[in-house]
């Protein structure tokens, strides 16, 4: 009795899923690789990541570290079957980079002086360039695992309702929603007085209110917050492709 009870417990008291990621591996890429690779189209954001949300003190902080050649690691690219490099995470800091070395942000360095890239020696670029960032490859993983793993893995600032349902390419919420913002265009997000809805799309909150009105006409009844409203729905559709209702 006592052995059966030890092996139920042994078998609910599990870690790991039965469901585990497919393969990935860790290595490292030269900011100057990162910049060509994104600059020819070899690498490029994932569909499901949200809009660069850093703001110009995190990007300041961010740079700061490279420039006192700390170690610097973190982001996650997916190969797709093109063999382009997808970001999965890390989307802040590599625009970063490449907004700074396009000459789109000063860096302030210690002696409190703004310069751009363009004003860096030669040597100085150089260096820079060959700074080498640790990241973690995925390769040929699916749309849902992708999706999956990038509201897992946020970096710093957690992700909206808005941007949750944004994340997906498949859900049938997210479909509906992404129909209608392209239908009624500028509509949606003019002011009142241009006869708009003035809805707000940053961190894609015109989605959570989109969401909220297809969830009062299916249920008939009152919401609750937006976001969570618009997310409830999202989450009861998670695996469905079908759309009919939501129609």
């Amino acid at each position: 009795m006592m052995n059966q009870q030890l092996e139920e417990d042994s078998a609910t008291n599990v870690f790991f899923s039965e469901n585990p990621y497919p393969p990935h591996h860790f290595t490292t890429k030269s900011i100057g690789q990162i910049y060509n690779e994104f600059k020819s189209g070899d690498i490029t954001t994932h569909p499901c990541q949200r809009n660069f949300v850093w703001t110009n003190t995190q990007k300041q902080k961010f740079l700061t570290t490279i420039s006192k050649k700390g170690p610097i690691s973190g982001p996650q690219f997916n190969k797709n079957t093109d063999s382009i490099s997808e970001i999965m995470d890390g989307q802040n800091r590599i625009k970063t980079i490449i907004d700074f070395m396009n000459d789109e942000f000063q860096f302030e360095n210690e002696m409190g002086i703004k310069i751009f890239y363009s004003q860096l020696s030669n040597s100085q670029k150089r260096m820079f360039r060959n700074i080498q960032i640790g990241y973690t490859e995925t390769s040929e993983w699916t749309t849902d695992e992708c999706e999956e793993n990038f509201c897992e893995i946020q970096e710093g600032m957690p992700l909206t309702a808005g941007e949750k349902i944004n994340s997906s390419t498949t859900n049938p919420v997210t479909v509906a929603c992404k129909q209608i913002e392209q239908q009624l265009g500028e509509f949606l997000t003019n002011p009142i007085k241009k006869c708009g809805l003035n809805l707000n799309v940053k961190r894609y909150k015109h989605l959570e209110v989109l969401g909220t009105l297809m969830d009062m006409t299916i249920h008939n009844k009152f919401p609750q917050k937006e976001g969570k409203t618009a997310l409830d729905l999202f989450d009861t559709y998670k695996g469905d492709g079908n759309i009919h209702e939501l129609n």
